[in-house]
């Protein structure tokens, strides 16, 4: 072990151990240092020594606490053991994540884990069902639903006197991989991150539409289909164009690839009017947070003559939304412990973590993401299926009420 900075007593914060130092953990160490967090960074670990060190010595540099290195072929193992980790964060590729995650939990540790979070949707269910026995979180990394801005465009999009029934949601999600990306990186591997683009760039589009129709608008997902697809010789999807069907005939269509240039946009559009982010994954830097609403307005009173408007609706900045998930995790993680310790988990030990609010909220919010994985397994049995269609069973009934999460409940 290797000792980087001072030690200090931080008895009020959630201590991380990190398990991987891969490009996304780079992002997620500094938002841990964030004093807004409410975490700090205990432990970093590789199987490669001099990785981890480099990583620790680079990315937590704005801590003055300690921080140990380990490396080596039990350098995880030793994490989650440590006396020293409330909690892990697992950026490892998708085939590691089941193996880490439950033994974490089963370890006394919650549990932020990337996403996608498992190869299947029954992966991610038996997770979940560890993580409910030994009373410890488990939550994915998905930044922008921490955003304030979702909150606010969810809520404003979803005010049906203004934008009318909100029935169709266009989601576009790709950036371009060199050639060293497609043939090195692991998103593109079969034994890392066989879900490729629908895992990964397609998690954050049907995420999107879950919290939308599911949560907001009480709909159940009914089917979803891989229209157009492109896979390596592995079989692993780097482009795809997807239909995701929910009841009433609202529909989700998005495009996800490695392959064409950097865009992030998703549209709603409702019988009135219809909104548009054009940073909905990771806001851009240097301008204010917020989203276009696009509508027309008569000109005439016959009804013939019209004007196309469009209103920018700014929303209030404050820390990054990657600071703001881990504040969220904290809080969780938290309030399932003190659920735990109260002994307001007794009652059903084995589907839940507790009834004060914010174990309510730890609840749901993992449950839109269980039913994100369960989506996204759906489009990967399409795309093996040659396109075809996939009945779904509906959406667990639970999750058919506005969400606690983006409502102003935490």
């Amino acid at each position: 072990d290797h000792e980087l900075h001072k030690k200090m007593k931080t008895p009020d914060k959630l201590r991380i151990g990190i398990i991987g130092v891969a490009r996304i953990a780079k992002k997620n160490s500094l938002a841990i240092q964030n004093n807004v967090s409410n975490c700090v960074i205990t432990v970093v670990a590789s199987r490669d020594y001099e990785k981890a060190f480099n990583f620790a010595k680079e990315y937590c540099g704005s801590s003055n606490h300690e921080v140990v290195v380990k490396g080596g072929d039990d350098a995880y193992a030793e994490v989650i053991e440590s006396r020293d980790v409330d909690a892990v964060y697992i950026p490892l590729p998708t085939s590691l994540h089941k193996e880490w995650v439950i033994r974490a939990l089963k370890a006394g540790k919650h549990v932020l884990v990337e996403k996608p979070v498992a190869l299947s949707y029954e992966d991610y269910l038996e997770m979940r069902q560890v993580a409910f026995a030994c009373r410890k979180f488990l939550m994915d990394g998905t930044m922008f639903v921490h955003n304030p801005r979702t909150d606010a465009f969810l809520n404003c999009v979803t005010d049906e006197n203004i934008f009318g029934d909100i029935d169709r949601i266009d989601v576009d999600f790709t950036l371009q991989g060199s050639d060293d990306f497609f043939q090195n990186n692991i998103r593109l591997k079969a034994d890392g991150d066989p879900l490729g683009c629908i895992g990964d760039l397609g998690w954050y589009c049907v995420r999107a539409s879950v919290v939308l129709y599911c949560n907001f608008k009480q709909l159940s997902v009914q089917a979803a289909q891989v229209v157009h697809y492109q896979v390596t010789d592995d079989g692993v999807p780097f482009d795809a164009q997807c239909l995701v069907f929910f009841e009433k005939n609202h529909v989700l269509n998005f495009h996800c690839s490695f392959q064409h240039k950097w865009f992030q946009r998703m549209e709603v559009k409702g019988r009135k009017r219809s909104a548009q982010c054009l940073d909905f994954v990771i806001p851009r830097q240097g301008v204010p947070l917020m989203f276009s609403v696009h509508y027309q307005e008569e000109t005439s009173g016959d009804g013939l003559s019209r004007v196309d408007k469009v209103d920018f609706v700014e929303t209030p900045g404050g820390p990054p939304q990657e600071v703001m998930m881990w504040r969220s995790f904290s809080q969780f993680a938290r309030a399932v412990d003190a659920a735990k310790d109260s002994g307001d988990d007794a009652e059903s030990p084995n589907d839940h973590w507790g009834s004060n609010t914010h174990s309510k909220v730890a609840y749901e919010i993992s449950s839109v993401s269980l039913e994100t994985q369960r989506i996204i397994q759906a489009l990967m049995e399409s795309l093996c299926a040659n396109g075809s269609q996939i009945k779904m069973s509906p959406t667990n009934p639970e999750l058919l009420r506005k969400g606690l999460y983006l409502s102003g409940q935490m």
